[in-house]
């Protein structure tokens, strides 16, 4: 039996037919290509036996819940990211930004649901001689990095209900949208774009919890959707006052990340944006970067009653429906 470098891992995602079951098979599914430390784990709980039997040696212990988690690391174009975006957001809305001029492209566009029943997925996996498959998969935290220097990266916490025997799989990158870069990337704070962020990042949550109820089984029986909760920070240079002052007085912004990144088709590029039409900061401290100041902006973001979201985040691909 051959050994496996971490680098042979597979990954490939696919939107389960029935909510809760997993997919037979990976064909038509998303090949993730992920980053090296990626992993999702299967793991059992075990329940200790502590009575006392005068001696103090331990007894065995018994089978607990088993309990499936896991982290994605991305660094993704605008094709790879919209089943992890459909199932921690929960709603998706799609249409074409130039059905004329540019037919292949399309727009989704991703708001939280009302619901705590978000589409689940089948995270079918391959490490050398191991393939198996996870039923019920769901993103519960999606944080984006917007570096000054780098790579557009998103770390993604996922959960899921079990793990079964999988498949040989083949996946095909021949296809991927380029990865999204520091020079792809437009911000965008009170409506105005800025021209003194420096960095940015997003970490977005809807609370996922596992639903478990007294039967023989010790796996859980559903994923759902808990409290969509979104933070971010962002550094800019120490040129103008208009936020801080926003800070000091408690009174809201707005917040938008654009990247985009290359041509798909006439003027339409590949495309992911964050928009946070109401924020609210928790934290503006002055500091320095590379000996310049700088003001270091926490926040959190609210529900727009114009917008009717707290969050949206939008993709701009190839691919017709999620």
């Amino acid at each position: 039996m051959a050994t496996v470098r971490k680098e042979e891992k597979i990954f490939v995602i696919k939107k389960e037919s029935t909510r809760g079951t997993a997919e037979a098979s990976s064909a038509s599914g998303r090949a993730l290509p992920v980053l090296p430390a990626s992993e999702a784990n299967f793991i059992p709980a075990l329940l200790a036996d502590n009575k006392v039997y005068g001696d103090p040696q331990e007894r065995p212990a018994q089978g607990g819940i088993r309990e499936g988690t896991g982290t994605l690391e991305l660094e993704p174009g605008a094709d790879k990211l919209g089943e992890l975006l459909n199932s921690l957001f929960g709603t998706v809305a799609t249409d074409q930004p130039d059905a004329g001029g540019a037919p292949l492209v399309y727009r989704h566009r991703f708001t939280p649901s009302s619901t705590a029943l978000h589409p689940l997925y089948t995270l079918f996996t391959e490490r050398g001689f191991m393939f198996k498959k996870h039923a019920g998969t769901m993103a519960r935290q999606m944080t984006f990095t917007f570096p000054v220097d780098g790579r557009v990266t998103c770390s993604s916490d996922i959960m899921f209900k079990s793990e079964a025997d999988g498949e040989n799989l083949t996946p095909d990158f021949s296809a991927d949208l380029q990865n999204l870069l520091f020079s792809d990337i437009k911000i965008f704070v009170a409506g105005t774009q800025s021209s003194i962020v420096r960095a940015a990042s997003f970490a977005i949550t809807n609370n996922g919890v596992a639903k478990r109820v007294l039967s023989q089984g010790r796996d859980a029986v559903d994923i759902l959707a808990g409290a969509f909760r979104v933070t971010g920070t962002f550094q800019a240079y120490f040129e103008d006052e208009t936020e801080r002052a926003k800070f000091l007085a408690s009174t809201t912004s707005s917040f938008k990340v654009v990247a985009e990144g290359e041509v798909l088709q006439a003027a339409q590029k590949a495309t992911l944006e964050i928009d946070c039409p109401q924020i609210k900061y928790s934290a503006g401290p002055i500091a320095e970067q590379d000996g310049i100041l700088v003001q270091d902006f926490a926040f959190s973001a609210h529900k727009d009653a114009t917008a009717g979201y707290s969050a949206r985040a939008t993709l701009i691909n190839k691919v017709v429906s999620y």
